[in-house]
Order: structure tokens, then sequence, then C-alpha cells
């Protein structure tokens, strides 16, 4: 795990938001722009693209932030308020992860680009999902996530609403194969009433924050981009844990049939022995 609260809050956040530094984070940055050896905690625990695991991401070149095609007195004095961090994986120095900030301010800073996206490095993440959920809506996820990292907040809630309406639409499929089902009653419902009608077909982590489709709903019709913004990370955490508990389902599912034909099996080879 990460040591340097600061930087890995800036490693994982999206792009163009405003940070205020407070007084570690100043002295952090201050360290980058003045080329000094920074402390051995400035590490970051990230995903690896190229590992294609999580890792320990260390500062590269002493984290030096590189002006490139302007000269390093040009930075310092703000004229061109740019630079880069750089920061090489601790299991192969050749996978990076680079952040590219501007100072607006004094005390602000501006994250405007980054390598690997925070999409490419959630993304992966979100694969294991793949067996459960089809793959338009794996995409609307990531999708989400990309708009987010952009600052684009009620277009990231419009692809996690149509998340939930798949889930919704699909137990309703398997609902209507049961005559008991009231299908005249679901119709004219309305969406969170049919979630609870549904709640038979549907994951408990759904149907505990059934709340989370009125709000993207909200977002996308009301909300603000940076109250979007604000609760994107909770609502797409909400969305994984929904199917995370679907692959735990599957998975228990399916270790349960190959332990009942497994225990089939050993009952009749030995039934078969003691006649």
């Amino acid at each position: 795990m990460a040591k340097n609260e600061f930087m890995q809050n800036l490693a994982t956040m999206p792009l163009y938001e405003e940070v205020l530094l407070d007084l570690p984070g100043k002295r952090i940055i201050e360290a980058y722009m003045n080329h000094a050896d920074l402390i051995e905690d400035d590490s970051i625990d990230i995903y690896c693209i190229h590992c294609k695991e999580q890792s320990i991401f260390k500062p590269y070149n002493a984290g030096q932030i590189h002006s490139g095609y302007v000269n390093y007195h040009a930075f310092k004095t703000r004229q061109i308020p740019y630079g880069g961090l750089h920061f090489s994986c601790t299991r192969n120095q050749a996978h990076i992860f680079e952040m590219q900030i501007i100072n607006i301010d004094e005390n602000i800073i501006v994250k405007i680009g980054q390598y690997p996206s925070k999409a490419d490095l959630e993304s992966p993440n979100l694969n294991k999902y793949s067996s459960i959920i089809p793959s338009r809506y794996l995409s609307d996820i990531k999708r989400a996530v990309g708009l987010s990292a952009h600052g684009i907040g009620a277009g990231s809630f419009v692809y996690l609403r149509r998340v939930i309406e798949y889930l919704i639409n699909d137990a309703y499929e398997e609902a209507k194969k049961d005559d008991a089902f009231d299908q005249e009653e679901y119709q004219k419902s309305r969406f969170v009433e049919k979630m609870l009608l549904l709640k038979e077909y549907l994951p408990d982590i759904l149907i505990q924050n059934k709340e989370a489709y009125s709000i993207l709903s909200k977002g996308v019709h009301e909300l603000e981009e940076n109250e979007c913004l604000e609760s994107i990370g909770l609502l797409s955490a909400t969305i994984e844990l929904i199917l995370e508990e679907m692959l735990n389902e599957k998975q228990r599912k399916e270790r349960e049939k190959v332990i009942k034909s497994g225990i089939s099996n050993l009952h009749s080879q030995i039934k078969n022995k003691s006649t």
C-alpha cells in the first residue's frame, strides 16, 4: 500500500480537478520542482498494465519534474508552469507511470495529463465480470470511468444507470418464467418498485442500495457536473460490489456442481467396491 497519501490521491483522481496544496502536499511538490531527492515513502500503489497486477511505483530519477521542451528557469518562475511526475514499477523499471501537472496558483495545481489513463488502470479489474454481464454493459462501466476521469460527471451517470437497467431487465426475463409473478403489477410500477418486485432475482446489495438508481437519474437530469463527479466514485463502487456479489454467487454454484458430481462419482466407486 502506498505510504504517500497525497501522491496516491493525485495519481487516482480525475483530470482537471484543482488540488489545493496543504502543507505536506506543498512540500512534496516543491521537492519535485527543486529536483530534490525524495524521501523513501514517495511511492504509489496502482495497477501496472504491463505486469497485469497491482504494483508499487517509485519516483524515477529521484522524482524530478522534467520540463521537457521548456527550460527549468521558465518552469520554476511559472512563466511556463508545467511539469511531469515520473514513476516506475518496482517489478520492472521499464514500466512507467507519468502525470503532467500545471501550477495555476502558488497553492493550487491541476493534473492535466496521465499515462496510463485512469480508465486503463481500472478497466482490467472490471474484466473479471465478463462472465456475468454482457460485454456492451461492461463497456458502459468502462466508459463511465473514462468520462469521470476527464471531468464529465453527468455523462458517466448515464452509463452506470444503463447497467442497473440491464440487471433489472435481465431479472424480469427470469421472473416471467414464474406463473405466480404478477406482470401486470410490474408493468404499472415505478422503477424502484419494480426492483422490489424482483428482489428474489436480484443481488441483495442492489436491493439494499436501491436508491443508487434514483441518484443516477437525478444526476442525469438535475445535478451539476461537480456534484456528479463528487459522488461517481461511490456509485461506481456500488455497481462493482453488486457485480462482485453476482460473480461470487456464480462461482459458488459452479463449485457446488463440481462437488456434487465428485461426491456422486466417489459414492458410486465405493459402492461398487463393496459389492
